[in-house]
């Protein structure tokens, strides 16, 4: 356990005025009483010490039952609260924030019957972290991992030798958090990831649904399939896409189907963050992008809007639209016809149609 006097470990801010002018922690920590002590955990820490804003996703750890609290938390913030599971004691308020849109706080008591205990079990030692909230002028850091070393060295290391084995869905959030926090992976990390990756199968669709569409959410969606593909993960969670590879296509095409795929999940990111994100003039430098701008830029409020609209909880028409073009090419494999020297890759729309289908069905997403 380790003291703070309201210093980050990556430099001095004030930490008190930080938890203070966080509205849902600063509620949290003010309904708690005495006989429930409350922690903040995992990522939001993290974020909190990097400097990342305000998460408006939470994990909270209880010494004790979490419904109580987690009512009367979901009251103040005029939200609403719901078991997850009676048996493991784990609850969820959901509220609305005015500026972030649906937040979500998972309540949890704490596994193993203490909070280290709890932080063990987790999959990397930066997300090991916890935070007391009841005494702001003397706040707790608890660091039972090295996970402020870790912060400093910029690196994502495995709590626990067996961490990929017990939850192999942690391969694919070893990806996410490397690209999307600019960490490098620990050499263990990654040999641990491409050894559990075939087990990716064993965890539900649903779970595995849900970290792919946080890797569609971030950054460099494409460089993240390539480190799925040299796991061993692609062949698991998209087995669609190893036909891709090899697969030669002709002018104005140069690039196999595969890299030709990658390529337009940069450039798909490349127009939404011209489009529809914070403009930035280094985007629109070249002529196509700053055509694109000229003609579409006055409504970028409108494509904001849209591609943030939620089609169904947790899953964006952003997100939806980096799987369609995951998979827009993915037919051509099997219709493909060389004709002379030509290769021809007649209605392979519909066959990628098809396929997107079945990988949405097999990734249970809704109609």
């Amino acid at each position: 356990m380790t003291g703070m006097q309201n210093n980050s470990p990556l430099g001095a801010f004030d930490l008190t005025q930080t938890i203070r002018d966080w509205k849902p922690v600063e509620r949290l920590r003010q309904l708690a009483r005495e006989s429930e002590p409350v922690f903040l955990v995992g990522g939001a820490v993290r974020d909190l010490f990097l400097r990342r804003g305000q998460p408006h996703d939470l994990d909270v750890v209880m010494l004790c039952d979490v419904r109580p609290l987690g009512r009367r938390l979901a009251s103040a913030l005029e939200g609403d609260f719901y078991m997850l599971d009676d048996e493991r004691n784990t609850a969820r308020v959901l509220y609305r924030d005015a500026q972030q849109g649906v937040g979500v706080i998972d309540f949890a008591r704490a596994r193993g019957g203490s909070l280290e205990e709890d932080l063990l079990e987790r999959d990397f030692t930066v997300n090991a972290l916890a935070l007391g909230l009841k005494d702001l002028n003397a706040p707790q850091l608890i660091d039972p991992c090295g996970g402020v070393k870790d912060l400093h060295a910029k690196v994502l290391r495995p709590c626990r030798e067996d961490a990929f084995e017990a939850d192999p869905i942690r391969v694919l959030r070893g990806v996410r958090l490397a690209l999307n926090l600019g960490f490098r992976l620990a050499p263990e990390a990654w040999q641990a990831m491409k050894a559990a990756a075939p087990r990716l199968a064993i965890p539900s669709a649903e779970r595995r649904r849900d970290e792919i569409f946080r890797i569609f959410e971030g950054r460099r969606v494409s460089s993240a399939l390539r480190l799925l593909d040299q796991a061993g993960a692609l062949d698991v969670v998209f087995p669609e896409l190893a036909q891709l590879k090899g697969v030669r296509q002709m002018a104005p095409h140069h690039e196999d189907v595969w890299n030709h795929t990658l390529s337009t999940l940069d450039e798909l990111e490349k127009v939404l963050d011209a489009l529809a994100g914070r403009y930035n003039e280094s985007l629109v430098s070249n002529l196509r992008m700053g055509l694109a701008v000229l003609h579409l830029g006055t409504n970028r409020e409108e494509l904001t809007s849209h591609f943030q609209e939620e089609i169904t909880q947790g899953r964006r028409a952003r997100e939806l639209l980096f799987l369609s073009a995951l998979y827009h090419d993915t037919g051509k494999p099997a219709v493909a016809q060389q004709v002379g020297e030509r290769m021809r890759f007649l209605e392979h729309e519909t066959a990628s149609a098809e396929l997107a289908e079945l990988r949405g069905k097999e990734l249970a997403l809704s109609q």
